[in-house]
């Protein structure tokens, strides 16, 4: 089911060798200094800014910052390295946690403060967006994607927030939102000093508290707008940063040389990072003197297939084989482990049998019993019979199972799905035996068919049977049980007589377990006894020209599987009487 949680299950599949790896003892795990190079490139534009930048004697920078506030920040904020860095590693997670945070206190308790709130932080996204604007050199990747984002939507984005804001005059004049947009240089990139009509068609509700949070809703989707198109920068850092390193040209000389220092700085690091590797190394191994196991070679199957004009073709051993490239790029190859020689045989079927035991006498010591036999004529299937698999990627139980299964149901989707398994299922099968004579044409009459088996034990003789006949228009189903007239009938069967004086009214079967012999009872009514046909008797393929008898036990076998084990027919002999002739006829062996 698609809306249910059932498999919400904790899964607790033991302790393996790679659960038990600790990621403490991976080396880098804890590096000494994880930092990149965006890393270190937005710490030296933050730490310049801690950092008073005195001029030469007499001169004055004409810059609109006080003399006291001079610092060394200019110096690195507009190179596009910088700039790059500064998209790459910045972390807006804590935006949308307080954006939803705003929320949940709003539709608690609305009041102007908390849309305008809202409002707000779609403004700060935008504040963010354009001191990279103000600081992006034109014809670079970063430049030309905040134009389009900017014209495309965000300065619509920033009307909309203005019209809102106005228009809320007409809701609550008392207590205008009062947005602040002076962190925005660039105004008339976003519109800011154009004219905008006030709309005041979000604020809808009965009550003051009902427009605000209507309000919000469009609050919500300008956000979401700012935000997506931020993390879209965002993503694209690294190219950002990949470009400024590799392909911008226009770097200052002493940015050039800052950056080259950090790429050298790189190869520090990485031996500094290593300090980890080389203190467990010398531990292991010069310490514990523990040594690495040897490599252990992959293996994997292959499925051979020959052209049609091929009849066979010999693989000799150590053949190489060419699986591709793995991540790296390094070519796998492959060696046949023996020889082999490969013909056009090919897997026309596939079967299944399923033996079910009672655990419970297994798991005591006791001899398991043999419950039932399942058996899917067509494995790959999806019932076992032929149906189509209805997925892409399907499957099916390899050695078979057991129908509508309870042992591993744990909430109602797995209880639904193993009873429609059940209910549709018919892998159930029986095992017995069928033999095929000309003494079984039986066309009318009162019958009697003595099937004698020496070797058969009479606690499996006694097991319900089920036993069938080919007959006119169909296979006959002989499963009742004859209880009364049994020495009447076996005496009739032996010496003669009037077979109607004993004969039931249904047809019957009964095991004598004196002699082994079971009697089939087919009274005057029942319909004919034919030879085997396909087309009238299917379900089988039996090569004979002779009506068959099948006699089968099952599907609830409840046999020892010792028993069952050592369970043979070595020898039987079948002999049949009809109407009221005297003279018996002598048992014929089969």
């Amino acid at each position: 089911m698609s809306n249910c949680h059932c498999n919400t299950d904790i899964i607790l599949d033991g302790s393996g060798q790679l659960g038990r790896y600790l990621k403490a003892l991976d080396p880098s795990y804890a590096p000494i200094d994880d930092r990149s190079i965006e890393d270190l490139l937005v710490f030296a534009k933050r730490y310049a800014g801690q950092i008073r930048f005195y001029d030469i004697p007499g001169s004055y920078i004409n810059d609109g910052v006080q003399p006291g506030k001079v610092n060394w920040r200019e110096f690195f904020r507009r190179d596009m390295a910088v700039i790059a860095a500064s998209v790459a590693v910045l972390n807006i997670t804590a935006m949308k946690t307080e954006y939803d945070e705003l929320r949940e206190r709003l539709d608690a308790d609305p009041s102007p403060e908390k849309l305008a709130a809202a409002f707000s932080l779609s403004i700060s996204i935008a504040t963010r967006i354009d001191r990279w604007y103000s600081v992006a050199i034109p014809d670079n990747p970063l430049r030309t994607d905040l134009d389009l984002a900017i014209n495309s939507h965000l300065r619509w984005q920033m009307k909309r927030i203005m019209a809102y804001e106005d228009g809320y005059k007409f809701i609550d004049s008392r207590n205008p939102l009062n947005l602040d947009y002076s962190g925005i240089q660039n105004d008339e990139t976003w519109g800011l000093k154009d004219a905008v009509d006030p709309d005041a068609t979000i604020y809808q509700g009965a009550t003051l508290d009902d427009k605000i949070r209507n309000a919000a809703l469009y609050a919500d989707d300008i956000f979401n707008d700012f935000y997506s198109t931020l993390q879209g920068f965002i993503d694209k850092g690294p190219d950002y940063m990949s470009f400024a390193l590799e392909q911008y040209p226009a770097h200052q000389p002493h940015m050039a040389l800052f950056i080259a220092f950090l790429q050298i700085f790189k190869l520090a690091q990485e031996q500094m990072n290593g300090l980890t590797g080389r203190m467990l190394d010398f531990y292991y191994k010069e310490v514990l003197q523990l040594t690495p196991k040897d490599s252990i070679p992959d293996k994997t199957h292959v499925i051979f297939e020959l052209a049609k004009d091929i009849v066979q073709y010999d693989i000799p051993a150590g053949t190489a084989f060419s699986a591709g490239k793995d991540a790296s790029g390094k070519e796998q190859v492959y060696k046949s482990a023996t020889s082999l020689v490969v013909n056009q045989a090919k897997v026309k079927e596939l079967k299944t049998i399923f033996i079910e035991k009672d655990k419970t006498a297994a798991a005591t010591g006791d001899i398991s019993t043999i419950k039932s036999i399942y058996a899917r004529p067509v494995a790959n299937s999806a019932d076992g019979y032929g149906k189509p698999f209805e997925t892409d990627l399907p499957k099916w139980p390899t050695f078979g199972n057991i129908a509508g299964s309870k042992s591993n149901i744990n909430n109602i989707c797995q209880f639904t799905e193993a009873a429609n398994i059940l209910l549709n299922a018919k892998n159930e099968t029986q095992i017995g035996f069928a033999i095929a004579s000309p003494q079984l044409v039986l066309q009318g009459g009162n019958r009697i068919i003595a099937l004698k088996l020496p070797a058969l034990r009479s606690d499996i003789a006694n097991k319900p049977l089920e036993i069938w006949l080919t007959a006119e228009d169909d296979w006959l189903k002989i499963g009742k049980k004859i209880t009364a007239n049994t020495a009447a009938i076996k005496t009739l069967h032996a010496n003669g007589g009037n077979l109607s004086t004993a004969m039931p009214e249904e047809s019957g079967y009964f095991f004598d377990t004196t002699d082994g012999t079971l009697y089939i009872c087919l009274p005057i009514v029942e319909k004919a006894v034919i030879p085997f046909d396909l087309k009238l008797h299917p379900g089988r393929n039996f090569t004979t020209p002779y009506p068959v008898m099948q006699v089968l036990m099952g599907p609830d076998i409840e046999i020892n599987e010792t028993l069952f084990n050592t369970l043979s027919i070595n020898s039987l002999s079948l002999s049949v009487r009809v109407g009221s002739i005297n003279v018996p006829q002598n048992p014929q062996p089969v």
